[in-house]
């Protein structure tokens, strides 16, 4: 007998060199968010609700372009998209406060996406949780994950798969930056 997995779903892991001074500088150039920010639902905050609709990407893009090249470089240097041409389709950065979460969601059938933690103290925040596109073989139950990450670390996932931010249960905001690729 032979186990062979029939399916898997990529996931990319990488820490962010230099963090320390990488936040400082970002932080100069993302700005503060404030109640033009907060969803509808008043469950975080982001300045991709006052991008919705809009075609070009953040004043702080080629910021972050500059930071995470490198790992994406490598990133298109592996696995099935090697060769393949991308594109930054989106680019958002995001908070939750004590009580706030960023429910369940994904970001369609693009491609790629990305969150950087950028405010991320794994003593008191969770990390996205992730959602299989299949459930366990035996319960029928949602099989989930939460990778263990720290405060500049960038994940990079197929953009179809469900994740949630979970609930900030800390007096520390945790916030992200987040961006698709095609």
């Amino acid at each position: 007998m032979t186990f062979e997995p029939m399916f898997s779903v990529p996931f990319y892991h990488y820490e962010i060199e230099n963090w320390s001074d990488v936040k400082k500088n970002l932080k100069n150039v993302i700005g503060d968010l404030d109640e033009r920010h907060l969803s509808s639902d008043k469950k975080v905050y982001s300045d991709f609700f006052t991008q919705m609709g809009s075609d070009s990407l953040p004043s702080y893009y080629p910021n972050v372009l500059e930071v995470i090249k490198p790992y994406l470089v490598d990133f298109f240097s592996i696995g099935d998209h090697v060769g393949n041409s991308v594109q930054c389709t989106d680019m958002w950065y995001q908070e939750t406060l004590k009580g706030q979460e960023h429910g369940i969601h994904n970001h369609g059938s693009i491609g790629w996406s990305s969150i950087i933690y950028f405010d991320f103290n794994p003593k008191v925040h969770q990390a996205t949780k992730f959602f299989a596109p299949f459930n366990n073989y035996y319960t029928g139950n949602m099989i989930s994950v939460s990778p263990i990450v720290e405060e500049g670390n960038m994940v990079i996932f197929p953009s179809s798969i469900a994740h949630v931010g979970p609930v900030n249960e800390s007096d520390e905001k945790r916030s992200v930056i987040s961006f698709n690729l095609r």
